[in-house]
């Protein structure tokens, strides 16, 4: 479970014609069984091709 200022989102790559992005992300999280516990994420990585992807 997410919460503010929580994590970080950098777009590496943009191609708004051919619907295709990219980029890194770091975030923390709360476990949901247990609000006290975290899960952090570090230089975790996306590529998503929107043309692909069956909506």
């Amino acid at each position: 479970m997410s919460f503010e200022d929580s994590g970080l989102i950098d777009f590496t790559k943009a191609n708004f014609d051919n619907k295709i992005y990219a980029g890194i992300f770091n975030v923390k999280l709360r476990n949901q069984d247990n609000p006290e516990e975290f899960i952090e994420i570090k230089d975790g990585r996306f590529d998503i091709n929107l043309i692909t992807i069956d909506n």
